[in-house]
């Protein structure tokens, strides 16, 4: 299990980007990685996915703690959409969210939550435009987005997903990461992308 493979190495953060698995009801998962995470000596944190409840996750949040993330238990940590920190001397900062491009198979307020699930602009307002050295986001960029060429999209869910997307570039070209990671996509995926203007 990773908890164990990461005590062994002597790592003491997990950092997960986005559909976590927070669900209806979600005491009984949250229970069991708290005593995992206990157990190997570590805090998990987690952004927003686009395949989270988000109700569940406003009847946990309340609040931030003092340094900006949601303690859902005390080893399993949220960190909210434009939120910022430091660690080891690395600014970090967050925007979860992305478009559902499979939301055709689910249904509101069950197991997809329209309205929510996005990057807003306010998000990325939060976050702000001081440089940042590595920017993590469940969705990728406009520019870094992935090849998907074997995935059926519904007309216009290109176009959807894009909305995040560019929210998130404006991230990118405002807070000039050296790194992004991104989750969201199902495949490895590497990009450079360019700073505008040179």
């Amino acid at each position: 299990m990773l908890a164990q493979k990461a005590n062994r190495l002597g790592i003491n953060t997990i950092l997960q980007l986005g559909d976590f698995g927070i669900w209806h009801d979600a005491r009984s998962y949250l229970d069991t990685l708290e005593k995992i995470a206990k157990r190997a000596e570590l805090t998990i944190y987690f952004i927003g996915g686009n395949h989270e409840d988000y109700d569940e996750i406003a009847r946990w949040k309340f609040g931030p703690d003092r340094d900006g993330f949601v303690s859902m238990l005390p080893h399993v940590r949220w960190i909210p959409r434009g939120h910022r920190w430091t660690w080891t001397g690395i600014r970090f900062g967050a925007l979860g969210g992305a478009f559902s491009v499979d939301w055709h198979y689910r249904t509101p307020g069950i197991d997809w939550w329209p309205g929510v699930e996005e990057v807003r602009h306010e998000d990325v307002e939060r976050l702000g435009d001081a440089w940042l050295d590595e920017l993590v986001t469940h969705d990728a960029p406009e520019g870094a987005q992935p090849a998907l060429g074997h995935w059926d999209f519904m007309p216009g869910d290109e176009e959807r997903a894009r909305v995040s997307q560019r929210r998130l570039r404006e991230a990118v070209n405002a807070t000039h990461p050296k790194l992004v990671l991104h989750g969201h996509w199902h495949v490895r995926n590497q990009r450079t992308i360019e700073e505008p203007n040179g």
